[in-house]
């Protein structure tokens, strides 16, 4: 088994949410980590509510999933909302059959852009023993490579004159990349909290129902059961957030590690291996805009540099004719 980010042992998680309950107001759901087995997702949707009947006596039979926790790099950004519960499960035991080797192998493809379609297309790929991407985010490699040259030699030019300059503006970038993620982990957060509240107020008017005998104990059993699960998995979602968003908050760029490396280099004449591991993380290859166009043809390539991530400046375009 490859060792996933963060020292997980399964590469990413998935909050299933019943779709039915959630447009009334309510966030029912609960973290399934895959690979998983079909008696557990049929247990957690029993938990979550799928199947069960409304106040209408209609049934509750869609899902979706309201958020991933990914631990492998530039996976998260390919799933979706209504993925395929069976796709997940297939993508996530190949990760796990994988060795060493070729999980770096696949975590490389994930950072250069090569895994760049859809969940399907990635799963497709590995059917058909082959990895695939119909979109076109391929790029010539001595076009990527003087672009990166070129970029690395302006960053590491500006940080040596105006290192001042550079490190706030290090970490300005570093604060507003942050804040996207920790927006939406504080906003489920808020979700969750809210609703574990209208719990408990439900579970006291439902004892004082049964006290006065408006509710029956078969009925109160039921709905406290039903309502137990449902706020005993909003809790453990609650805890993981404020889990994520306490080590997200306490992580901050490493700028003096870049800089010393920059003051490492006089000159860059040319890229070599051991330049691009001193200072690359990890490029992210973006769909052409126009991709058969010989004249509007349009391409972002964006350069994650190790200890600080990525800068406006590190956003490169090719827009050169094919």
């Amino acid at each position: 088994m490859p060792y996933y980010d963060h020292n997980k042992d399964y590469p990413f998680a998935a909050f299933i949410t019943n779709l039915g309950k959630y447009n009334e107001g309510e966030l029912v759901g609960e973290w399934v980590k895959f690979p998983t087995t079909a008696e557990e997702l049929k247990e957690v949707f029993k938990r979550i509510g799928i199947g069960q009947k409304d106040d209408f006596g209609q049934p509750y039979e869609e899902w979706f999933i309201t958020d991933y926790d990914c631990y492998v790099d530039g996976l998260y950004s390919k799933l979706g909302e209504y993925e395929n519960l069976d796709e997940l499960n297939y993508l996530a035991s190949k990760l796990d059959e994988m060795s060493e080797s070729e999980y770096a192998q696949f975590q490389a493809g994930m950072e250069m852009g090569d895994h760049c379609g859809s969940l399907q297309e990635i799963c497709s790929g590995y059917r058909k023993g082959k990895q695939v991407c119909n979109t076109p985010h391929s790029i010539r490699t001595v076009i990527l490579e003087e672009l990166i040259l070129q970029n690395l030699r302006e960053i590491v030019s500006f940080a040596r004159s105006h290192e001042n300059r550079f490190v706030q503006m290090v970490m300005d970038m570093d604060v507003k990349e942050r804040n996207k993620g920790l927006a939406k982990k504080r906003r489920l957060l808020s979700e969750s909290k809210k609703r574990i509240t209208e719990l408990d107020m439900i579970f006291k008017r439902l004892y004082e129902d049964n006290i006065s005998g408006k509710l029956t104990d078969e009925r109160f059993h039921k709905l406290s059961t039903d309502y137990e699960a449902e706020q005993a998995g909003l809790q453990a979602q609650a805890a993981m957030l404020r889990e994520e968003i306490e080590e997200a908050e306490s992580k901050s760029a490493n700028v003096d590690r870049f800089l010393s490396v920059v003051r490492q280099y006089t000159d860059i004449p040319e890229l070599t291996p051991r330049i691009l591991h001193e200072f690359v993380e990890k490029i992210v290859i973006h769909a052409a805009t126009d991709p058969h166009s010989k004249i509007n043809r349009r391409q972002e390539v964006d350069i994650y540099y190790k200890g600080i991530g990525i800068l406006e400046m590190s956003k490169v375009f090719d827009s050169r004719q094919k």
